[in-house]
């Protein structure tokens, strides 16, 4: 079974950034004239995780 990760974005937002990542756009609701955004995508295993932050320290975006 698949399992899911989710995102909530509230305001502006690159959908072809995001879409980039992995993320699909699922739903947005206008409320009070402010735009949310819903995403999900599938949550990585546990070896695709560690290839992630590995792959964020050589860049420097994940503390080691």
């Amino acid at each position: 079974m698949t399992k899911w990760e989710y995102l909530e974005v509230c305001g502006e937002v690159s959908l072809n950034d995001l879409g980039e990542q992995g993320w699909e756009l699922v739903a947005v609701n206008a409320l009070a004239g402010r735009l949310t955004y819903y995403f999900k995508r599938p949550q990585p295993s546990l070896s695709e995780q560690i290839t992630l932050e590995q792959f964020g320290r050589v860049k420097g975006e994940v503390a080691p």
